[in-house]
């Protein structure tokens, strides 16, 4: 998770195209594939449907840094984004979540969609004591279905040409329709070899984490523009 943290924050951090294109390529040229597939899922605007209620990790929240409700409403209204504003309140920590991206994900996150209050209860606050305050911020809006980043799905592609020199139209293409972040088709997606039509955009994925995503037209709908 420390990785995409930090392209998170770079890319929150500009305004500037280049500097973010060089972020995402950057990133996905270190990434490993399962992660790198989990990356470009949410970077291109897909995402698994509320995890936890907000109200329950607001709840959760007060609790932890010891404070009255309306200290907490007074902070949000001054933050303007309750993940943020949870992050910010947390106990101090500077630790760092070392967690493979796609094993939070798999493993902690869809999980917990279908557990028991006291389980969330207990694998938020354990994950979030292991995390500084970036990688909080990023697992709130996760797990709250709050994640949205200031890129366009054409300057994904378009980093993902960069670094694998596949024209951006083909990896366009291959980008398009039902398809799920496995490292399979994240190399095949950058496959300078592989004739687009041969592209496997339908790769069979775990069926107790497609259940736990709730893959709706919204999640699943193609990348162009």
């Amino acid at each position: 998770m420390r990785l995409f943290t930090e392209l998170y924050t770079e890319l929150d951090q500009t305004n500037k195209t280049n500097e973010k294109v060089e972020a995402m390529r950057f990133y996905f040229e270190h990434a490993p594939a399962d992660d790198a597939a989990w990356a470009f899922y949410f970077l291109s605007g897909r995402k698994p449907k509320q995890i936890v209620p907000s109200k329950k990790l607001r709840e959760w929240a007060i609790e932890l840094a010891e404070i009255p409700e309306w200290l907490y409403e007074e902070s949000r209204d001054t933050v303007g984004d309750g993940s943020e504003t949870i992050a910010l309140l947390l106990p101090n920590n500077s630790t760092t979540d070392e967690t493979p991206l796609h094993e939070l994900v798999e493993e902690k996150l869809l999980p917990l969609r279908k557990a028991p209050e006291e389980e969330q209860r207990s694998a938020v606050t354990l994950a979030w004591a292991k995390m500084n305050y970036s990688q909080r911020l990023v697992y709130n809006k996760w797990i709250s279905d709050a994640f949205r980043l200031g890129v366009s799905q054409q300057l994904v592609v378009r980093a993902l040409s960069q670094l694998s020199e596949v024209p951006v139209d083909v990896i366009t293409h291959r980008a398009m329709g039902d398809w799920q972040p496995t490292p399979e088709f994240f190399t095949g997606l950058l496959d300078p070899h592989l004739e687009t039509d041969e592209t496997p955009i339908a790769r069979p994925f775990p069926f107790h984490l497609a259940h736990q995503m709730d893959f709706g037209p919204a999640e699943l709908g193609d990348l162009s523009e």
